[in-house]
């Protein structure tokens, strides 16, 4: 059975749901019913699951070009909130800074975005935005990389970062992925991505790196070259090859 994963608009969820019209494709915009809201979202990948997988949701039907007004329209609107919102934060002495906003295609749904370096009770900001904007909120506190997964941007590779555009879960990167591909030397700067943090495409080939480096002398061994023994300092794992440091310090790289 085909799913798409869709990724909503209002507050940058990706759901699947079953592909009830074979000629949707990636990248089509559409409708969708989750609950007791309908969302506008971009369908980001075609998948096959099995048909007894339960979905997220239904999909109503492709937008047309006065839906994509609508949605250019909608935003401006959610903008709006923004204003008021930090207002009622600064009243209220909550350690929260207001960063967008968003409406469901009903508008029935306001999801409003804010990062603090600490937890908080926004109990009673929720009450009051639900007496003021009669409507479904949703308060949901970002970090530096959700920031960069919901605003988007370019990343070093010159494309639409990752986490943006496809990424459904944002795993754990850390630097000893970036030591098991050779760039624990590294600036560390060349190796974060917009948000600060380690980019996600090191997850990408740390399976590959793991295979491949089963193959090649740890660092610390002591191997025989056409020059004479010497110890593996580096190892080249894309072009399976070994730096040695020889006996008087020139240094070689040896092929496997």
């Amino acid at each position: 059975m085909k799913y798409a994963t869709i990724k909503l608009l209002s507050d940058c969820k990706l759901l699947d749901f079953k592909l009830s019209d074979e000629d949707l494709k990636s990248g089509d915009l559409v409708l969708v019913h989750t609950g007791q809201i309908q969302e506008a979202g971009r369908i980001v990948n075609l998948i096959e699951k099995p048909e007894n997988e339960i979905a997220d949701g239904k999909i109503i039907r492709k937008l047309e070009q006065e839906d994509k007004e609508k949605l250019e329209e909608l935003k401006k609107k959610a903008l709006g909130y923004i204003l008021f919102c930090s207002e009622k934060v600064t009243k209220l002495s909550l350690p929260m800074k207001i960063i967008d906003a968003d409406l469901s295609y009903d508008e029935k749904k306001l999801t409003i975005y804010f990062s603090s370096e600490a937890r908080v009770d926004f109990r009673a900001l929720v009450g009051d935005f639900v007496r003021s904007f009669k409507k479904l909120i949703r308060l949901q506190q970002i970090g530096p990389r959700e920031q960069a997964k919901k605003i988007g941007g370019c990343g070093k590779c010159g494309r639409v970062v990752c986490c943006n555009k496809f990424l459904k879960n944002l795993g754990s990167v850390t630097i000893e992925k970036a030591k098991n591909q050779n760039m624990g030397e590294v600036n560390i700067n060349k190796i974060n991505g917009l948000c600060g943090k380690l980019m996600c495409c090191l997850e990408y080939e740390e399976d590959l790196y793991k295979k491949l480096k089963i193959k090649l002398p740890k660092l610390g061994t002591k191997i025989k070259t056409d020059l004479g023994i010497g110890e593996v300092i580096k190892q080249n794992v894309l072009v399976q090859s070994v730096t040695v440091k020889l006996a008087k310090g020139e240094r070689v790289e040896v092929k496997l």
